[in-house]
């Protein structure tokens, strides 16, 4: 005879023991762990006093064995696209068809075709993590950046870095190769001094004019400036420049005001003084 008993209070772990009994039922009281955990109870699975946070697991992955770590990016591959699926069913087509319009996806089945591309990426990083160990932002930066949101905060943020990541995803398809290696390029900061090489490769002499406040400073480097025949001011702020501007052109020296808003090129002239803003100072002059 088949007896299926349920053991244990509704909180606390228990499980289901089938046996084959002549007249009785034989029940043991464990830990319950699941083989395949369900990822609708998040925060802890098995004995309550003594069960595992799945949270903590993944934050502390980098100190088990290999076994262990892929045990538990298995997990978290189960939950990210279990979380993907659901994002994707509240964000569909007819509840954000005009998002996905302005990012030139016209049609649903061709969201489906994304929706379905990116989360074999997501597989695919889960799998880079779970064969490999990769998990740095260098060598698998998408599993890094949901790993990292879901360390920070647990579901919620998980979620929010799927759609933000699902997004960019859409965004960086409507761009060439070329065109995103030209934004690589243009974002890259980390040299600013290989920056303008032609302007660099002029030879300059700089005088630094340093004091304290109202002692002139800014007066003697306007006199100095007036003094040349053809110079630049860079001042922060739009007024400044402006007033710098009105000031050469009442004394009948040729100067162009060039800002962010305006430019003001004088005609017929060759050399010519430029007061700008410091965003708009022409490197190569």
């Amino acid at each position: 005879m088949l007896t299926i008993r349920r053991v244990g209070l509704a909180r606390s772990s228990c499980i289901l023991q089938a046996a084959y009994s002549h007249g009785f039922s034989t029940s043991i009281r464990r830990s319950r762990v699941p083989s395949r955990p369900s990822f609708k109870i998040f925060k802890y699975y098995g004995n309550q006093d003594k069960g595992t946070n799945v949270r903590d697991t993944i934050i502390n992955s980098t100190q088990t064995t290999s076994r262990g770590n892929s045990r538990t990016h298995a997990i978290f591959r189960r939950l990210a696209t279990s979380k993907y699926d659901e994002l994707m069913e509240q964000d569909g087509w007819k509840y954000k068809k005009e998002q996905y319009v302005s990012l030139e996806i016209t049609t649903e089945s061709e969201l489906k075709q994304n929706i379905v591309s990116f989360r074999g990426l997501i597989e695919k990083s889960c799998d880079l993590a779970s064969r490999e160990n990769a998990i740095s932002k260098t060598d698998n930066p998408l599993f890094y950046a949901l790993r990292h949101a879901f360390i920070e905060g647990d579901v919620a943020q998980l979620t929010k870095e799927l759609r933000y990541a699902f997004q960019n995803f859409l965004m960086r398809n409507r761009f060439s190769s070329n065109i995103a290696a030209t934004h690589r390029k243009i974002a890259d900061m980390r040299f600013p001094y290989e920056w303008f090489p032609a302007t660099r490769a002029i030879k300059r002499t700089i005088h630094l004019h340093v004091g304290p406040t109202n002692s002139g400073k800014t007066y003697h480097a306007l006199k100095a400036l007036e003094n040349a025949k053809t110079g630049i001011y860079a001042g922060p702020l739009r007024l400044l420049a402006h007033e710098v501007y009105s000031r050469f052109t009442a004394k009948g020296k040729p100067c162009a005001l060039i800002t962010g808003e305006e430019q003001r090129i004088p005609e017929n002239e060759d050399n010519y003084f430029r007061s700008c803003t410091v965003e708009m100072t022409p490197p190569e002059s």
